[in-house]
């Protein structure tokens, strides 16, 4: 019997990963294009300014998130377009964004996949400022479980 998938990660990815940016980056583009043509002086160009970096980081942060499920021993890490499965026990570690909205936890591989080693994905239900997210310690608790079954078969 097959393992349903669980899908870990919040249901808000699409938006953070395609809608938001594309949002963010069409409207402030366009203000920041009018208030330049609108202010012929100096700080014409600040807007525009504003406007690129904040698209390309927007765009860094939009492109490094993946959905991410899971089914049994295996996670299956996707960018919509592909997607891959890595078990579980070549993650090495699983860490959390504290200050960043939305809130993300990244899953780190001890070994290159076709996504590559870090798997960044926003995390479901409200923010831990302090705390740990319960996801975060699941994970490392089933990982714990499956590096230690994998080295006493070893």
């Amino acid at each position: 019997m097959v393992a349903q998938r669980r899908i870990l990660s919040s249901p808000y990815t699409v938006v953070w990963k395609f809608i938001f940016p594309a949002i963010w980056i069409c409207g402030f583009g366009a203000g920041a294009i009018a208030a330049a043509a609108a202010h012929p002086d100096a700080n014409r160009w600040v807007f525009p300014s504003v406007w690129i970096v904040g698209s390309a980081w927007l765009l860094w942060f939009a492109l490094r998130l993946r959905r991410i499920a899971i089914s049994g021993d295996t996670l299956y890490v996707s960018t919509y377009f592909r997607e891959i499965s890595v078990p579980l026990s070549q993650i090495c570690r699983v860490t959390q964004s504290y200050m960043s909205r939305p809130q993300t936890i990244a899953l780190h591989s001890d070994r290159d996949t076709a996504l590559g080693r870090k798997f960044l994905f926003v995390a479901p239900g409200w923010p831990r400022i302090i705390s740990r997210h319960p996801l975060v310690i699941e994970l490392e608790e089933r990982i714990a479980q499956r590096r230690s079954a994998s080295h006493a078969n070893a």
